[in-house]
């Protein structure tokens, strides 16, 4: 039994931020699953690219997540249109195996609508070979696959502590306000064409403080970029979102963020902010969803377990995953970009993390700089797991793109 596992494709309609490029690289894969006997494809979150569609650009920015009666058929359609050749691959593929599409934080508008969820089905090969799930725990081979975005703060829902809303994450209201607010000045910059796109693929987001820097150095520019966004950036925390989405996931810090933002303002305490937000959130220094991962697998005990499986994380899900640690014997995940594959050790069992990685473009500080330069990063990565007799047999796989390259 063979089983792969892909994520944050975002393939998405063509417009604004979607600069998904690899059709002819996904729909080779697809046909080379079909050789290999794959038995199921699993996608574990952002197949799909839709909170930056030209559709969600076009709602109104609101703290909420978006009505259902809002959430139409055409907005898969669109980006079918734009990707006609790989969907054709999906279908072929689910008339030999099946295909379970896990929701991420990009598209997480299937959680809400169930008319976009069959339409993604049908689309995919249709009912008796597609599942489309908030999270999977495979019974066949004990292994849980979730996105992970559930538990990084900036990334999830959450409910508005007053009137129990659900409200965005804040990587998206913050993605959408900057876009009506600030990327106008750097569409009127006068930089190459890939630097819009480049400005959206920064990793981890708070980078952007010194990618401004690097770019505005690179290409002598006059106007400052770096004290536009963050002049952005600052008036986005004073905005009703942001208090409530303070309320919601940091309550103790919100006294602090408000008596600040309103007494002050500007560039530095806009980078300060965000850089302890990060910081709590211990995304620079450690694998959070390792960490995560190991608690869903036992490592920490019942504690541990307990307190992954806490409501907050799992909101809009419709109920938590149905697991006990001594269930899982592997945890896949994807969100963070990065291609990984980490063995779990738990009472003298050996278990596995694996992490799918990304078909996504990612900018990024080159290892070892002073952190003022940068790079693009293309990595087409997967998971392989099959079952042997004795245990599985798992492989993390990347095919590495270098752009721009002169020999």
């Amino acid at each position: 039994m063979k089983k792969v596992y892909i994520s944050d494709l975002h393939i998405g309609d063509g417009k604004g931020k979607d600069d998904f490029a690899f059709d002819l690289e996904l729909t080779d894969f697809l046909n080379q699953l079909i050789n290999f006997d794959c038995d199921e494809l699993v996608i574990v979150g952002d197949g799909l690219e839709l909170i930056n569609s030209s559709f969600a650009m076009s709602l109104e920015l609101s703290p909420y997540v978006p009505d259902e009666k809002e959430l139409k058929e055409d907005l898969i359609d669109s980006i079918v249109y734009k990707h006609p050749d790989v969907f054709m691959a999906f279908r072929e593929f689910s008339k030999r195996g099946r295909i379970v599409y896990v929701i991420g934080n990009h598209d997480y508008y299937f959680l809400f609508s169930e008319r976009l969820r069959k339409r993604l089905v049908e689309i995919l090969g249709g009912a008796d070979r597609v599942k489309v799930l908030p999270h999977y725990f495979d019974p066949e081979m004990k292994i849980l696959a979730i996105h992970g975005n559930q538990f990084d703060a900036v990334n999830r829902l959450s409910i508005n502590p007053r009137n129990k809303r659900i409200l965005v994450p804040f990587s998206e209201y913050m993605s959408r306000y900057m876009f009506r607010y600030f990327d106008s000045h750097l569409m009127n910059a006068d930089v190459p064409d890939h630097i819009l796109k480049d400005y959206h693929n920064v990793s981890p987001i708070l980078d952007v403080f010194q990618w401004f820097q690097y770019i505005r150095e690179l290409y002598d520019l006059k106007l400052n970029l770096l004290e536009l966004w963050s002049e952005s950036f600052v008036r986005m925390l004073k905005t009703d979102f942001s208090k409530a989405w303070l309320r919601a996931n940091y309550p103790y810090l919100r006294v602090f963020t408000g008596l600040f933002v309103n007494r002050f303002g500007g560039m530095k305490l806009g980078e300060r902010i965000v850089r302890l937000i990060m910081d709590l959130r211990t995304v620079r220094r450690t694998d959070y969803l390792f960490k995560s991962a190991k608690k869903f697998l036992g490592a920490f005990r019942d504690n541990g377990f307990k307190s992954i499986m806490d409501s907050r994380y799992f909101v809009g899900s419709h109920g938590l995953p149905e697991v006990i640690p001594t269930e899982i014997s592997g945890c896949v995940m994807g969100h963070n970009h990065k291609n990984t594959l980490r063995v779990v050790h738990v009472d003298g069992e050996k278990k596995f993390y694996a992490n799918s990685g990304t078909w996504k473009p990612v900018v990024e500080v080159i290892d070892g700089s002073n952190r003022n330069a940068f790079e693009k990063r293309i990595e087409l990565s997967y998971v392989i797991v099959e079952k042997e007799r004795n245990g599985f047999h798992i492989e993390a796989r990347q095919v590495k793109k270098l752009n721009d390259v002169k020999l």
